[in-house]
């Protein structure tokens, strides 16, 4: 067995299968090999999909992720399977909350792909364990549609529920010709109105600048109890942002002041929409329209060929707002992906969101 040291205080188990053992590591205390070996494990397997978890690697990569973690699966021949996820804490008193995110599902090695749902399975088991712990909120798991009934079944058993979501990828590996060319008219009129408006895209030359951007995505945030970071731990992610070619934060505004704003993460060739929110003066004035597509270009000269956007719902309801954002969403030439999402609420938090109304 390779020995590999997992987190101190973490959950292990010994599988039903004698020669596994199953563990937490956190990623900043991953060592060489074990990195390595997770690349090729990324590359042998016929289950590994990249759009999820890429965009864990793209946070963990920032100062944005909180307490990032992997659970690892090992045997006589190494690591066996792996599987990314992170913590983040907020709030203080009776508003403080934490949630354990599990980004993708399990990569398993080739030779196992006939037990991934049991090794789901052992998996979960341990991010349970692990979070009761660290008295964590809630926990939410974000699947692919290829891991299917194995993935569903373990999930509703351990207590899980699930919504039926998705993303819209862009393949940015045509030039800006041609990725221009190919947008509906009405989308290249809208930008070109966004221009004539008066409406510019910049990238934060201030710490003020980055802040009135947190400041606006709280103001306008639709998901009760959603996560957002202390301003000053979002501030010192945003700032190493271009400097490590990781990502970018745009900023778009009229007459001076800042209408809409997108955070961008990119690793490996991917990026993802992290954040995105927009005042309605700039609805007003196309100002989404133009920043979505300098946001598509400037990842584009980062190198990347993906471009996630991050969460539709797969069918909201007509006239809902999940409708209007998956309308938004689909005019820009991505594919869409299907992502099921799972979630598990803590007795606790479950009865305080009730209360408050955030629950189900």
């Amino acid at each position: 067995m390779s020995a590999i040291r997992m987190l101190e205080g973490a959950s292990t188990i010994t599988s039903a299968s004698p020669s596994l053992r199953i563990g937490v590591v956190r990623v900043d205390r991953c060592e060489p090999a074990l990195r390595d070996s997770i690349d090729i494990l990324d590359r042998q397997s016929p289950f590994a999909h990249p759009f999820q978890t890429e965009a864990f690697c793209a946070l963990a990569n920032t100062d944005f992720s909180r307490s990032p973690y992997v659970i690892i699966a090992e045997d006589a021949r190494g690591l066996a399977a792996y599987w990314w996820g992170y913590f983040v804490r907020y709030g203080t008193g009776l508003r403080r909350g934490s949630t354990a995110w599990a980004r993708s599902g399990p990569v398993v090695r080739v030779d196992l792909a006939h037990s991934q749902g049991d090794l789901f399975r052992e998996m979960l088991a341990v991010l349970k364990a692990h979070v009761k712990k660290q008295r964590v909120g809630w926990i939410i798991i974000t699947s692919e549609a290829l891991y299917g009934p194995r993935m569903d079944e373990a999930c509703r058993a351990a207590g899980f529920s699930r919504s039926d979501l998705a993303t819209f990828v862009v393949d940015l590996r045509p030039s800006v010709e041609e990725l221009w060319q190919g947008l509906d008219p009405r989308v290249r009129t809208s930008v070109r109105k966004a221009g004539k408006n008066g409406v510019t895209i910049e990238e934060p030359m201030s710490d003020d600048d980055i802040r009135s951007y947190y400041r606006m995505d709280v103001e306008m945030a639709t998901v009760p109890g959603e996560f957002r970071p202390p301003e000053d731990h979002f501030v010192r992610g945003c700032r190493g942002l271009s400097d490590k070619s990781q990502g970018r934060l745009l900023l778009a505004k009229h007459d001076g002041r800042l209408v809409a704003g997108s955070l961008l993460l990119c690793h490996r060739g991917f990026a993802a929409q992290h954040q995105h929110a927009i005042y309605k003066a700039g609805r007003s004035v196309r100002a989404g329209d133009l920043l979505m597509w300098q946001s598509i270009t400037a990842m584009k000269e980062l190198g990347c060929t993906r471009y996630d956007f991050v969460t539709v719902e797969v069918a909201p309801p007509p006239g809902s707002r999940g409708e209007g954002v998956r309308t938004f969403k689909a005019k820009w030439g991505g594919s869409l992906v299907e992502t099921p999402t799972y979630r598990y609420w803590s007795p606790i938090r479950r009865l305080w969101h009730r209360l408050r109304g955030f629950g189900r």
